[in-house]
């Protein structure tokens, strides 16, 4: 077993190079420290203390390396590398202790057992199935956050896309914002603290591409507060017909934004998924920030 020294070097080894710290004793007490952490949540699991240690250092960005290793979820974050290493006992337990939980991951969707079931499936195939040439998807969770909320925007976007596709149903109603629901997890937050400059390009330019008379509506809508019947006066038309012009405005600002992020920021699948996810929740927020300006 490597000692922990060693173990720091390796660790630094493996971090990207926008982070900035010395290998040092004082790494090294940090390192085992987020070590004896991860083994005290999963004491049951063996695995390669060198390989927790290079999947942990790719989520380290900048020079507070103490405030970062402190923050991570040490436990989720052993259980999701012994998963990405194709361990059978942390796959047994990712099984056991977090799809399980599908259906609480689903609870506002109020999902009936075939849903549960289609999803549970579909998030063994998605997190621990390697494509070929590649790792497994849960080797992307970098512990800023719980695993559970981690994998519950995939979840959430599972259930949606096999409901979209009309293969199984739900037990309630499915609200437009249920993706926006599941982009509350710390990982998300981080996702859009990292990429703010370039989430206000990809809406600005999403905006300038608008149709000047839907940029109208809905500077009326999400900036002066009208709601639909109110517009519909000003314009002369039926409520139904504000209600479509709205839409569909949000749904080219949604793919254009989308497609901005996707094409220049070159992030992973499990990262532009989850962007996806934060780009539908901050629509009007982000719109409403920038159709104030008198400019726009």
């Amino acid at each position: 077993m490597p000692d922990a020294l060693s173990l720091a070097r390796s660790f630094a080894a493996a971090a990207p190079a926008t982070a900035t710290f010395t290998v040092d004793e004082g790494l090294a007490w940090m390192i085992q420290e987020l070590i004896d952490r991860a083994r005290a949540g999963w004491p049951e699991l063996e695995l390669s203390e060198e390989r927790f240690v290079e999947h942990a250092a790719r989520s380290i960005e900048g020079n507070d390396v103490a405030t970062l290793l402190a923050a991570l979820h040490a436990a989720d974050l052993w259980l999701a590398c012994g998963c990405a290493s194709g361990d059978p006992a942390a796959i047994a337990a990712f099984d056991r202790e977090v799809l399980s939980q599908t259906r609480m991951l689903l609870g506002r969707m109020q999902p009936t057992a075939q849903l549960v079931d289609e999803v549970r499936q579909l998030l063994r195939e998605k997190l621990l199935v390697a494509q070929p040439g590649q790792r497994p998807r849960i080797a992307e969770y970098a512990g800023r956050g719980p695993l559970q909320a981690w994998v519950r925007v995939t979840a959430v976007r599972t259930a949606l896309d096999l409901l979209r596709a009309g293969g199984v149903r739900t037990g309630g109603e499915v609200q437009p914002d249920d993706l926006a629901a599941a982009a509350s997890s710390p990982e998300l937050e981080y996702l859009k603290e990292r990429y703010r400059p370039q989430f206000k390009v990809a809406f600005q330019e999403a905006l300038r591409a608008l149709d000047p008379d839907k940029r109208n509506v809905l500077r009326l809508h999400v900036v002066e507060g009208l709601n639909i019947d109110e517009i519909g006066a000003l314009f002369k038309v039926h409520r139904a017909t504000v209600a479509r012009w709205i839409a569909a405005a949000r749904q080219e600002i949604l793919a254009g934004a989308r497609e901005t992020l996707r094409r220049e920021l070159g992030l992973s699948g499990g990262e532009f998924d989850s962007l996806a996810v934060v780009v539908r929740s901050q629509l009007d927020l982000s719109v409403a920030k920038i159709l104030r300006k008198p400019d726009t």
